[in-house]
């Protein structure tokens, strides 16, 4: 094979080192620990609706660095959503809400009461 394919990397495995100056056997450990923190990082930013972290986390490569400081700083936090408010609660027997009303919500009559 001639032409510009002949001298890629590709064309035999173990070129591979050769080409970029780093043996395979540093080579495939950095990139499973750099997919594994962009994997995590980039989940958590979709399930946290943080679109710009997930674009960020997305684009740049830092071997880790930079989903490890998301992961341990910026994940938890959620700006987007507004605090929750918590309902009042009526402790049992005390005629809250849900005063004379049965398990299924009704009053206990029907729909023809008092005919």
């Amino acid at each position: 094979m001639t032409g510009v394919l002949a001298g890629t990397v590709w064309s035999v495995p173990g070129r591979l080192s050769g080409a970029l100056g780093v043996p395979v056997s540093v080579l495939v450990p950095f990139l499973i620990w750099t997919l594994v923190w962009k994997g995590l990082a980039l989940w958590r930013a979709a399930r946290a609706g943080q679109t710009t972290w997930f674009v960020v986390l997305l684009l740049v490569h830092t071997g880790g660095l930079l989903e490890i400081a998301y992961l341990l700083f910026f994940a938890g936090r959620d700006h987007a959503s507004p605090p929750a408010v918590e309902q009042p609660r009526h402790p049992p027997g005390s005629g809250g809400a849900t005063a004379g009303l049965d398990p299924a919500g009704t009053t206990g009559r029907g729909a023809h009461a008092g005919q």
